[in-house]
């Protein structure tokens, strides 16, 4: 019964890897077809992924520097070459919109809707707005 509830899991966590990749490629607007993300699914899930290389059984001897190892290495930079040049080329487009908007010292709901809705909400880039407020007017709408 272990060994099916571990294929299962295993099914479940590769759909949801799958999925996970697919929601990032999009928001670089990359699609499913393009190479990059081909490859990425296919590292993602199985015995041959990143998690699976990563994790050695136990105290087993490192796995071989080989040729299928290679091509694994090469296939993973491309793809963090891809996404991580998408990804700064988006960010960097977001940096210029929240120095836009943290220039205003009296934001409309227009620009409050923008600053919610439209940009990354994470703490690097509010650490990033709210350290460029020029007033507290953001604060008190």
């Amino acid at each position: 019964m272990e060994a099916r509830v571990q294929r299962v899991i295993a099914r479940w966590t590769k759909s949801k890897q799958k999925t996970e990749i697919r929601a990032i490629a999009r928001a670089l607007c990359l699609t499913e077809t393009d190479p990059v993300i081909k490859i990425w699914i296919k590292l993602a899930g199985g015995d041959r992924s990143l998690h699976g290389r990563a994790h050695r059984s136990a105290l087993s001897a490192p796995r071989p520097v080989d040729s299928e190892f290679r091509t694994f290495w090469d296939q993973a930079q491309t793809v963090l070459d891809v996404v991580l040049d998408r990804f700064q080329t988006r960010f960097a487009a977001f940096l210029s919109v929240l120095d836009q908007l943290a220039s205003k010292s009296a934001p409309t709901r227009a620009d409050i809707k923008r600053l919610r809705g439209n940009l990354p909400n994470s703490p690097v880039a509010l650490g990033y707005f709210f350290d460029r407020l020029p007033s507290a007017g953001w604060l008190e709408r």
